[in-house]
């Protein structure tokens, strides 16, 4: 087993970073889903499962991150998007 923790906030660690990013990529490709689970059965971890099934290159850890991050600047750039949408709608 292993445990693995930082001290921030649950949204901005690592962790959940990667399940959100997960669940994107699951969410987006369902078929994906088992594949995935059938390289946890070989024994790889989720990061490396999700990269291996994906095909993304480098430490998938690092990458996972960055896509998650990535997602989450694309959602809060549509929703000041949004914002500003309804100020100019308001006004």
């Amino acid at each position: 087993m292993e445990i693995f923790g930082q001290a921030l906030p649950v949204e901005r660690q690592n962790a959940y970073l990667h399940m959100v990013v997960e669940y994107e990529l699951l969410c987006l490709h369902q078929a994906a889903r088992e594949a995935i689970r059938a390289l946890k059965r070989l024994g790889y971890k989720t990061e490396p499962a999700f990269a291996k099934h994906f095909g993304l290159l480098g430490d998938p850890y690092r990458v996972l991150l960055e896509m998650a991050k990535a997602s989450l600047t694309r959602e809060k750039l549509t929703t000041e998007e949004d914002i500003e949408t309804q100020r100019h709608h308001r006004g």
